[in-house]
């Protein structure tokens, strides 16, 4: 009896135990499924985020599948002028696609729909699982100087340029600038640098603000496509560009080239980060400040051999790069960074009499004294920039900086004049404004 009643509790219990999950598996079910369902549409949504800065954003890659980017609707996009190693002579065009558009080849002469010449270039393919991008770049060499040109290539030669050398003889006028991105402050100053016409541009890095990101492609585009709809003269001339690496193009500092995203495969100026131009009233040097090449060794011992070429050695020189040696900024100067490129560079550059030096990078503006040896001299070297064209202005603790002349923190641009007599520079801001100016006579 004792065992009968036992049997019945334990089927009695076991019908209590079992009433629950027979009532709400269903629902649990539906549950779990809904869960992974939006895990999975989650990760989808978010895969190949990029965060970029300047202004700050981020999207995903199903955000940027569906923008208005023009690499996403037309055939060709992004078509730009770089200055080759000597302007007078040679250009580098360069244009990107989404489609392979068979062998590079490009056609250029001396009238418009002219094929005087036809041009073998390079095409590289983006090794990117985010994005399918064709880079197309051409040689032009042995142009005549101070001749215009127009250049053809594309599906039919349909999409073209209209470009022009440098003259051999005359002063030259280019704009420089830096810390860009493409907020509206950028877009506004890069439109004042266009009224201006200048024979090119030199930015001195943290062009975009990708963050060398694989995913930030679209932020690259969207810095394209301002400088394609802007830069470019009233006649049609395309306003070349040349360019130094800063650390939000290389994604910090002490970087393998290869782990750079885009910077190179959109500058194919040099296979190194630091290269020179060589123009008829001087020479111009862009060095790496230790994004993927260091202030010593080999770049070093680059830099003196250039400086030290004795057909060239005559030319005033001026030199750019991203971080300042003479910053607007006490706690920049004493980095352990910034003494490291002084120590390698500052008696290069007094040894050889530099002229000028563009720095950039800590969102200000800044001119020192003419420096040598760590002082104040005369004929000394003047250190000139801090990049603001486009990045917000940063406020630092300037006062009790014995190099410098003028600082301030507002956006800008430089426009640097070069004659036979003298370097001329005038720093202008938003709306146009005149924020400073100077001369150098040549020594």
């Amino acid at each position: 009896m004792t065992w009968e009643k036992d049997n019945e509790f334990m089927d009695s219990s076991s019908e209590i135990f079992f009433d629950v999950p027979q009532n709400n598996w269903k629902k649990n079910i539906i549950v779990c499924i809904s869960c992974l369902v939006l895990s999975f549409l989650l990760v989808i949504f978010f895969s190949g985020i990029c965060l970029a800065f300047e202004p700050f954003q981020w999207s995903t890659q199903i955000s940027r599948a569906v923008s208005s980017n023009s690499c996403n609707t037309q055939k060709i996009c992004n078509e730009y002028l770089l200055l080759g190693n000597d302007p007078t002579t040679s250009m580098i065009v360069v244009f990107h696609s989404k489609n392979f558009l068979g062998d590079p080849i490009a056609y250029y002469g001396l009238s418009l729909g002219s094929k005087d010449y036809e041009i073998q270039g390079t095409m590289k393919k983006l090794n990117n699982v985010y994005i399918d991008r064709y880079i197309y770049s051409f040689n032009l060499y042995n142009l005549e100087p101070g001749s215009t040109y127009y250049v053809s290539y594309g599906d039919k030669g349909v999409n073209g340029m209209k470009i022009r050398t440098f003259p051999k003889n005359g002063n030259i006028t280019f704009a420089v600038g830096g810390d860009m991105g493409t907020t509206e402050t950028a877009v506004s100053l890069l439109e004042s640098v266009a009224k201006q016409e200048p024979d090119f541009m030199f930015i001195g890095g943290d062009i975009a603000y990708s963050n060398s990101m694989c995913t930030c492609w679209d932020r690259w585009d969207k810095w394209f496509e301002n400088w394609n709809r802007i830069m470019k003269s009233d006649d049609g001339y395309i306003i070349p560009l040349t360019v130094s690496i800063g650390n939000h193009d290389a994604g910090g500092y002490n970087r393998n080239k290869s782990e750079v995203k885009y910077y190179f495969d959109y500058f194919p100026i040099s296979k190194e980060s630091y290269h020179i131009h060589y123009f008829n009233l001087f020479k111009f040097l862009i060095l790496d400040t230790h994004h993927v090449s260091h202030s010593s060794g080999i770049q070093q011992e680059w830099l003196v051999e250039k400086l030290s070429d004795s057909k060239y050695q005559e030319m005033p020189t001026i030199v750019g790069y991203h971080v300042p040696m003479y910053p607007a900024s006490i706690s920049e100067f004493g980095t352990e960074r910034n003494e490291e490129i002084r120590t390698n560079w500052v008696p290069i550059f007094d040894e050889y009499n530099i002229e000028l030096a563009l720095e950039f990078h800590t969102h200000a503006f800044k001119r020192s004294k003419p420096m040598r040896n760590d002082t104040i001299a005369e004929n000394g070297t003047i250190y000139i920039g801090d990049g603001c064209m486009g990045a917000d202005p940063s406020i630092f603790d300037a006062d009790g900086l014995y190099y410098l002349e003028k600082w301030f923190a507002k956006p800008h641009y430089i426009l640097v004049n070069i004659s036979p007599e003298t370097i001329h520079t005038n720093v202008i801001g938003l709306k146009d404004l005149p924020l400073d100016s100077f001369k150098i006579k040549f020594w």
